[in-house]
């Protein structure tokens, strides 16, 4: 059997010749064994699916490690099955999401992320057994967490495949639906009314994932028979759990852990509470006003008094109560309010809770953590390009060559990770990856009646991505967001969810798109409007030829911290080297520009010493524009006291205009020493403005 590249195009770099070895019949005997030595030294270097088989001659090889190989290499080899694998057929065409072809990484990252998560779901409609048993973390590749069900089949891993193959989706519901006799049973042990899943499965982001498989599905027969119940169960379990508090008059709620995982014991998670804030005032009433189902009185009760812990000076969501400036955050939590949880104060709130939990996430902290701060920068940044720059920060620090293989964690290593093994693969990585693509640069949102987009694009994917296949309310759409221009088609409703409905589905196009409206799109029809761009909407610093701009380092720097967010408009993100050895950062300008001087963002650790350099083209040499060992700390250390209180701080910033104007496209910034404690880690650019 032959694969087609257009299904599996392949990095051109890969070297298949490690594992793969081709000799002619004439070889001889001695060629043939050395041949076979060779790649059994070869293939002892490669990690396979958690436990699974290695790659070698002779051996059994899983069907999900072979397409995985195919996947990569089919650019350089036209791969011929053996007999016996007649039958192995590829049931879609195309895999849903196009990625523009220069970005190989990216396109191999995309597709096996889809890969990985339909060959470990089967659709929900097989049978009892089969089509009723969610995703584990990392599938049936590994015993990750003992084979358990979390909360990452519901929130992280769900949301793509109930956009581009609802029916395989449908099968983590339906776990739950098995489930639920003894939800309520747990429930009922702890005198609870409802139905309460244990910590290992998940809570009332249960509920939102059934509520959005009907508002993609529109499927009224679903909601009552399946959906309400789960959902139904969920309220009157939490608007049981809450406690009044009679002297604010608020409902809170005690003893709790959150999705930041070094939060437990603590009272009124920020999350937890604007998800039982969310659940008993829009998803359950809203699901019953469907069915015509009355609700009790107390839940927008509830909804309407939830306390959600606010700093009114910064403007911004406190984590849970007592949480001081020192916390640090193990994965993302406050920043899951906005997305997926659909609730926000304010776009002003929404951002400064972008910015001070971006610094406060831990390093070390699980692959999924940044594709919501992608998705929500995509849906706030008015200025820059920062939403790549997330995007970037939660794929490469946690993909594993050859095969791009998402790991839970930057470090495998045991002996530096606090004695634990990171899940291997991470389907939860591949599911938030997909988020980002599916969500964050179309800007889709499940509304009851109406397709919505706030599409949006970064410089840095060119040709913008095309997504293709994507269900929603009886319609199939394509989608293309460019640079220039964002078109939704609507196809024929082939494999669409619901009743494949050939009546007009209203696509409502708003946030800061243009052409905001609601526009109804029958079969066969297309809606093209231009596509924000906020790389475009002017510089954070006035006269910054530098932001968004191509850069490059090549020096190392600590994982996660990349060069692009030294020049991506945002304060939040930092570029770090791995070392305070002498480091540099190229900025291209695009063309020859008067620079008159610099304005830099160091972020929370100035260097020692900086120095500015030039050039015209890549062919001459760099020449010494300005340098200084001389740099103040303007956001000086304040002692332990200071550092508890909880601000958003500006970052240590330095500015000097040049004593005379020079001209260069190529300026390059040289950082050595650190102004740190750590002395083993270089200094941190936030943002560098040439002017």
């Amino acid at each position: 059997m032959h694969f087609d590249p257009v299904i599996f195009p392949s990095p051109s770099a890969f070297k298949p010749e490690r594992w793969h070895t081709s000799l002619p019949e004439s070889a001889s005997e001695d060629e043939k064994l050395l041949a076979a030595d060779r790649m059994r030294k070869q293939n002892s270097s490669f990690r396979t699916f958690g436990g699974g088989t290695g790659l070698c001659s002779g051996r059994f090889v899983a069907e999900q490690e072979v397409l995985t190989a195919v996947c990569t290499l089919l650019l350089l080899f036209d791969i011929e099955f053996e007999k016996g694998h007649e039958n192995f057929k590829l049931n879609h065409r195309t895999l849903g999401i196009m990625n523009p072809k220069r970005d190989e990484e990216l396109q191999i990252m995309t597709r096996g992320s889809l890969f990985h998560l339909m060959a470990n779901s089967r659709p929900g409609t097989e049978p009892h057994g089969l089509g009723d048993n969610s995703i584990m973390v990392s599938g049936l590749s590994s015993d990750s967490y003992a084979g358990l069900i979390f909360w990452d089949s519901d929130v992280w891993m769900y949301p793509a495949l109930l956009s581009l193959f609802p029916d395989h989706a449908m099968s983590i519901n339906n776990y739950r639906t098995r489930l639920l006799g003894q939800a309520i049973e747990n429930a009922q042990s702890y005198n609870y009314s409802g139905a309460t899943f244990p910590w290992t499965s998940g809570r009332f982001d249960i509920a939102l994932s059934h509520w959005h498989y009907y508002l993609h599905t529109k499927d009224k027969e679903w909601l009552r028979e399946k959906g309400w119940p789960i959902i139904g169960n969920a309220a009157d379990m939490f608007a049981n759990y809450v406690v009044r508090n009679t002297r604010s008059k608020k409902y809170e709620t005690k003893l709790l852990g959150e999705p930041d995982e070094f939060a437990y014991n603590i009272d009124n998670g920020a999350y937890t509470n604007a998800g039982i804030k969310m659940l008993l005032g829009e998803w359950a009433p809203s699901a019953a006003r469907v069915l015509g189902i009355a609700t009790p009185s107390n839940w927008s009760e509830i909804a309407e008094n939830m306390e959600i812990p606010f700093n009114e000076k910064e403007q911004m969501i406190i984590g849970f109560d007592g949480m001081d400036g020192t916390w640090t955050v193990k994965q993302a939590s406050v920043t899951l309010i906005t997305y997926p949880l659909g609730w926000n104060m304010n776009e002003r709130q929404a951002q400064n809770d972008m910015t001070y939990y971006s610094a406060k996430n831990s390093p070390d902290g699980p692959a999924m953590t940044w594709s919501m701060f992608a998705i929500n920068e995509a849906q706030l940044q008015e200025q820059g390009c920062a939403a790549y720059t997330y995007l970037q920060r939660g794929l490469y620090p946690y993909i594993r060559e050859p095969f791009f293989q998402f790991s839970e964690q930057v470090s495998d290593d045991w002996h530096t990770n606090q004695g634990t093994h990171p899940a291997f693969p991470f389907l939860t990585g591949y599911g938030g990856y997909l988020q980002i693509l599916t969500r964050g640069f179309t800007g889709f949102r499940a509304q009851e009646d109406a397709f919505f987009m706030d599409p949006m694009m970064v410089p840095q994917i060119p040709e913008g991505i095309k997504i293709k296949g994507l269900k929603y309310q009886g319609g199939v759409f394509d989608i293309k967001i460019g640079l220039e221009n964002s078109t939704i088609t609507r196809k024929r409703s082939s494999g669409a969810s619901g009743s494949g409905t050939l009546s007009p589905v209203i696509v409502r196009i708003g946030g800061k798109a243009y052409k905001r409206g609601d526009y109804p799109l029958a079969v066969g029809e297309s809606l093209t409007l231009k596509t924000p761009r906020p790389d475009l909407n002017g510089t954070i610093i006035a006269g910054n030829l530098a932001q968004c701009r191509p850069i490059s380092s090549e020096d190392k720097c600590v994982p996660g911290s990349i060069p692009q967010a030294a020049v991506d408009g945002s304060n939040a993100t930092t570029w770090q080297p791995l070392t305070p050895q002498l480091a540099s950062l190229t900025i291209d300008l695009g063309s020859i520009c008067r620079v008159s001087g610099v304005s830099i963002n160091w972020g929370p650790i100035p260097p020692k010493a900086f120095t500015i350099s030039g050039r015209n083209n890549s062919e001459c040499e760099f020449a010494e524009i300005f340098m200084t060992e001389d740099i103040a700390i303007s956001e000086p250390y304040l002692g332990p006291e200071d550092a508890k209180i909880v601000r958003i701080r500006p970052g240590n910033s330095t500015m000097y205009l040049f004593e005379e104007i020079h001209q260069a496209r190529f300026v390059r910034l040289s950082i050595e020493g650190t102004q740190g404690d750590d002395k083993s880690t270089g200094a941190t650019v936030a943002e560098v403005a040439i002017l």
